[in-house]
């Protein structure tokens, strides 16, 4: 059966479908729906259950992700619930109201870890500036909205894996096309999901969207530089200009007389 077949409020296919896969896709079993259902149970977590319930553990899932997919009032959860009810009007044809790493230890054996590989390793170490960029910038966790610890858990605990799908959309599209994933825009790729994310999961992936969207992720190309070793900085950076404190034609009358020749 394909893997964008159900259309369930229980099934997590629905992020199957948001993330423009189908069958022949690279990778496509990552986004196994049977691994978010397991994360799940892992846990106990259960609701949503009865029949006339809207927010399912997958719905919940995929509104909250749909908040990092968007910026400012797109982010809000009234955006969110506007995107779930949508959905479900198309999938289940009813109208529901909208309020209803690797980390470094003791490396002491010389040949399995050469002082070389070392160096290579230390020399790299750069490369998480721009990947912690992308995800405070591009996902907006550089100023968390929750005010107390259960939202502020649950907003990182969103954001996270959002990253970590949007990344994935990217080897996709890398491997398919033979690109390195460094050299494609995590922009990009985020706003193609951003664009698509409502969209096919109501109305599903045709073949002709699925390699649309591996075409897309692959246009833009960004530097490489191999032999940077230094984080990314601002090379333009905002003037910083004094504040008119006076009325502009007392400021024009003193400037006159100042540059008056005498």
């Amino acid at each position: 059966m394909s893997i964008l077949a159900s259309r369930s409020l229980q099934c997590f296919s629905i992020f199957q479908r948001s993330m423009i896969q189908a069958n022949k896709l690279p990778l496509c079993e990552v986004l196994d729906s049977s691994l978010f259902a397991e994360a799940f149970q892992e846990d106990n977590v259960v609701f949503g259950t009865a029949d006339e319930d809207v927010f399912t553990p997958a719905i919940t899932l995929w509104a909250m992700i749909s908040q990092f997919l968007f910026k400012r009032d797109g982010r809000s959860c009234k955006a969110a619930a506007g995107r779930v009810v949508s959905l479900i009007a198309q999938i289940a044809g009813r109208v529901v109201a909208q309020n209803a790493g690797t980390i470094a230890t003791t490396l002491l054996d010389v040949e399995e870890h050469p002082g070389a590989w070392l160096g290579s390793m230390y020399e790299g170490r750069w490369i998480v500036e721009p990947d912690i960029e992308s995800i405070k910038c591009t996902l907006g966790l550089e100023n968390l909205r929750g005010q107390s610890p259960e939202s502020l858990h649950r907003e990182l605990w969103t954001g996270v894996p959002t990253y970590n799908l949007v990344r994935l959309k990217m080897l996709q599209s890398g491997y398919a096309a033979g690109r390195e994933i460094r050299s494609m825009s995590f922009t990009e790729t985020h706003q193609l999901l951003a664009t698509n994310w409502l969209l096919c999961a109501c109305v599903g992936v045709s073949e002709a969207m699925a390699v649309s969207a591996q075409q897309q992720g692959t246009c833009a190309v960004i530097g490489q530089r191999p032999d940077r070793v230094e984080p990314r900085e601002n090379k333009r950076r905002p003037k910083v200009l004094k504040l008119l404190t006076v009325a502009r034609r007392m400021f024009h009358a003193a400037l006159a007389a100042i540059t008056k020749t005498p």
